[in-house]
């Protein structure tokens, strides 16, 4: 080989090991992507569960609160009276 192709051989490997670095760097960037995106869903997912929870918590407290209020009415109701 004369000196000219080995240099531009070296160039030639110099710029394919660039362009396998760069495609290396985007996959570990798109993974990287990938996994806070599965992150992101796991955590709005426990999230509306929880406001589910809280949801049907609040809904019994106040289904539970009409109920007791007028039981006590009917007994103040019925003690005036006697």
């Amino acid at each position: 080989m004369t000196r000219m192709a080995k240099v531009i051989e070296n160039d030639l490997d110099a710029a394919t090991r660039i362009i396998l670095l760069e495609n290396v760097q985007n996959h570990q960037k798109i993974r990287t992507k990938e996994h806070l995106s599965e992150a992101i869903v796991a955590i709005s997912v426990k999230k509306m569960m929880r406001r589910s929870k809280t949801k049907r918590v609040l809904l019994l407290k106040h289904q539970v609160r009409y109920v007791l209020n007028p039981l006590t009415l009917v007994m103040k109701t019925h003690q005036s009276m006697t």
